[in-house]
């Protein structure tokens, strides 16, 4: 349902684009005129500012070119034309796409969509009687200095037209944890020191303690004739942590007093929250777990 309705909304929302910032494109080197171009005056032009080569298109009318030509792209703004004298687009960009127009030549582009991603671009940038295509692949999400073709005046001409071809993707909100140690409610091993604790096979219901103080979740313990079924539940927001085994047991016939090793625990390790181990009379329950957190910005 989530996707459908991000889907809805990127269909529906429509952006203004924006042309009048200021920015001076950096120095890039222009290529110089091949062969097959010296004679119609144009060469495939210049760099962009991170370094994207454009490839020539001068075989359509006029020198344009269409998405269905450039590459395999399931979204396309169409041919939007630029207006020089007053520095606007006669249409808006897709949502998400801000365009940036310089001294009538120079191109930056960028997407910020909340929910998407690019799936890899293509942008047609036409002046003159041909076409430079910038191409990038997935998640590159801007660039600048982009210009059309180098004609015979020596410098790239005026621009003409713009296309973005382009797929997107939702894309996975990023999630953030902080992973914590916990311990089932229970007797200290140690007074001082280290806190971890262990559990009578009577305890019944307990907390499960992450961090010494974070009500993480719970675990049951029931006893049976001869075994013990410890059943881990985890609160809203907890997890076990990705490591190879998140879940730690040891039985002991008397209580222990010295300082646990969880790694050397042998009665069960693994990844299961539910778990029949043989009948002890306390265990110490170790479990690796983590907490979602807000990002850093």
């Amino acid at each position: 349902m989530r996707r459908i309705v991000l889907w809805l909304a990127f269909a529906l929302i429509v952006n203004a684009c924006q042309t009048t910032e200021e920015v001076a494109p950096s120095a890039q080197k222009e290529l110089a005129p091949t062969d097959a171009t010296k004679s119609k005056g144009y060469s495939s032009g210049r760099t962009s500012d991170t370094g994207v080569e454009p490839v020539l298109w001068d075989t359509g009318p006029g020198g344009n070119v269409t998405c269905a030509e450039v590459g395999s792209y399931a979204y396309s703004s169409g041919r939007i034309n630029y207006d020089g004298e007053n520095d606007v687009f006669d249409a808006p960009f897709p949502p998400g796409f801000t365009i940036v127009v310089t001294d009538g030549k120079y191109v930056s582009w960028s997407f910020d969509s909340a929910g998407f991603c690019l799936d890899g671009i293509s942008v047609i940038v036409k002046g003159g009687n041909a076409a430079n295509v910038y191409t990038y692949p997935a998640d590159v999400t801007g660039d600048s200095g982009l210009a059309s073709p180098i004609n015979a005046s020596g410098g790239p001409a005026g621009l003409s037209n713009l296309t973005l071809c382009y797929n997107i993707r939702p894309c996975e909100e990023e999630v953030c944890y902080q992973d914590e140690t916990a311990w089932t409610q229970g007797t200290r091993y140690v007074s001082k020191g280290n806190w971890a604790t262990y559990t009578s096979k009577n305890a019944g219901t307990i907390i499960l303690y992450a961090g010494q103080t974070l009500p993480a979740g719970s675990a049951t313990l029931t006893v049976n004739a001869t075994t013990v079924t410890i059943t881990i539940s985890l609160n809203a927001g907890w997890s076990l942590q990705d490591v190879a085994e998140p879940v730690k047991i040891q039985g002991y016939a008397v209580a222990p007093t010295a300082t646990p090793s969880p790694g050397l625990f042998a009665t069960y390790k693994g990844t299961d929250l539910i778990v029949t181990v043989p009948v002890f009379n306390f265990y110490g329950i170790h479990l690796d777990v983590r907490k979602v957190i807000d990002c850093p910005e």
